[in-house]
């Protein structure tokens, strides 16, 4: 018909042109009386392929300007959001609301992430539980959570009560129709507050946003990772990557006893390559049982214990408020099949599609609700009320084998770890074959600031600086390992 219909991207639309001609092909464009068979064809048919690719831009920011108006009056600007559902509003567009059933497995997904859980391990556990993903249904061949989906999520301020809108933009691949996602500078974003759409605490979001920055800082600093973790992140060592030689800054590492039954710490610039005078190596299981046993003994002082049950039954009972998260998602789910169920009961009632799909559809949807229904009851089982002394009782026990409790998941202590410890750095007493110890401990770390002064007062000396060092104290002797 015209120019515009063979492509509005003027060095698409030339190169079609010469392609076209190229294979004995004649082209003429109707309305606008154009053929490629005149002396003027190039630069008539340039002349419109200028002027199409001109009203495609121009139709670009009229649409884009659109779009940002719906977004500052606090419309929904359209895609599938995780926890929201939209819902029309007169006068046409439509916003987003809360959708609770899926809102309370976003909270679950913060609380991990917070507590040092991977994203790997928080898609298995959804997964494992069948739990819906963020886009079931699709074509894709394996409709589960993954760790990218888990990542966008942990980042994405909707969930904290703000719309953020042109944050990024679609360009199209030269040659392929396919698309790719660019960033936009940030003077371009459009906040707009919707507290309405809170799903997430501030302190929450604050408390991921640490974890996530306190990950990029300590494991993807080397410039040669591209910004992939370090080994010592996931290393079965629970010290790795937090002690340094006072005599060059490496990393001490495990240089022997791998395969034996006593690993042993040492400088890796010595025993690898020679470049190092210190030839001290100290046993993993002596170091890590001095440095958590001083632990212990801190945190079992009567006012940190009584502190620690404080903050505990505060997030009980903020617990016990909100309820059981996935029971309350699981009974959301059952709503759903239940609706679904009855729509397919309509529809072979009405007669519409083939029966025999729709009632292979029933069998599924029945198979999954009582699935649910027993996921629900099993929550319930799993519940238990159990009294503050009980648990004062099981804290003292745990927190006496927290040598050993530490050791369970080693990647997550060490995400624990990091929290409050930055490094210690280990300088050799060559004459003595021992180690002095230094580091920086801060105990109570986030909590310093909230507590009450008088559990300040009597913690005492809860934070450790360079110095007084984590014990053993400057000159003692670590016995020669």
């Amino acid at each position: 018909d015209d120019t515009s219909r063979l492509s509005r991207n003027l060095a698409e639309a030339m190169q079609l042109k010469q392609q076209l001609e190229f294979a004995g092909i004649r082209l003429i464009a109707v309305s606008q009386g154009v053929d490629s068979a005149d002396d003027q064809a190039d630069v008539i048919w340039t002349v419109h392929g200028l002027v199409d690719s001109l009203f495609l831009k121009e139709l670009a920011k009229k649409t884009h300007r659109g779009m940002e108006g719906l977004a500052l009056r606090g419309m929904h600007t359209g895609g599938r959001v995780y926890g929201y559902r939209s819902a029309p509003v007169e006068g046409g567009g439509a916003r987003l609301t809360i959708y609770e059933p899926e809102a309370v497995i976003v909270r679950r997904i913060f609380q991990m992430t917070a507590e040092g859980t991977s994203l790997k391990r928080i898609a298995k556990t959804l997964n494992a539980e069948s739990v819906r993903s963020p886009q079931p249904g699709t074509k894709k061949r394996y409709d589960t959570w993954a760790p990218s989906a888990i990542r966008e999520m942990i980042r994405r301020e909707l969930y904290l009560g703000k719309i953020v809108w042109n944050k990024s933009k679609k360009v199209k691949v030269p040659g392929t129709n396919r698309r790719v996602r660019r960033p936009r500078p940030k003077h371009e974003w459009k906040i707009i507050p919707a507290p309405k759409l809170r799903i997430i605490s501030d302190e929450l979001w604050q408390q991921v946003q640490q974890r996530i920055q306190w990950t990029n800082e300590q494991f993807a600093r080397s410039s040669t990772s591209k910004g992939l973790v370090g080994r010592a992140a996931s290393s079965p060592y629970l010290l790795s990557g937090f002690l340094k030689c006072g005599e060059c800054g490496a990393n001490l590492v495990v240089v022997r006893g791998r395969q034996r039954r006593h690993a042993a710490y040492g400088c890796p610039q010595h025993f690898s390559r020679g470049a190092c005078k210190n030839s001290v190596c100290i046993r993993q299981d002596k170091l890590e049982t001095m440095v958590f046993e001083k632990l212990r003994d801190k945190f079992l002082a009567s006012e940190v214990l009584a502190l620690i049950m404080a903050e505990f039954l505060t997030g009980l009972g903020n617990a016990s408020e909100n309820g059981d998260d996935a029971r309350i998602h699981f009974e959301g789910r059952i709503k759903e099949v239940e609706a679904e169920l009855r729509n397919l009961v309509t529809a072979i009632a009405k007669g519409k599609s083939k029966p025999s799909i729709l009632l292979e559809s029933i069998h599924e949807r029945e198979s999954e609700l009582a699935r649910l229904k027993a996921l629900v009851a099993r929550r319930k089982r799993e519940c238990p009320q159990v009294s503050p002394d009980v648990l004062a009782d099981f804290a003292r026990r745990r927190l006496l084998e927290i040598c050993d409790l530490i050791k369970i998941d080693v990647v997550k202590a060490k995400v624990e770890l990091g929290k409050h410890l930055s490094e210690i750095v280990m300088t050799p007493d060559l004459e003595n074959n021992s180690y002095v110890v230094d580091g920086q401990w801060d105990l109570l770390g986030e909590y310093t600031e909230r507590l009450v002064p008088r559990y300040l007062d009597s913690l005492g000396d809860v934070k450790m600086v360079p110095g007084g060092g984590v014990e053993p104290p400057r000159g003692v002797n670590l016995g020669g390992f």
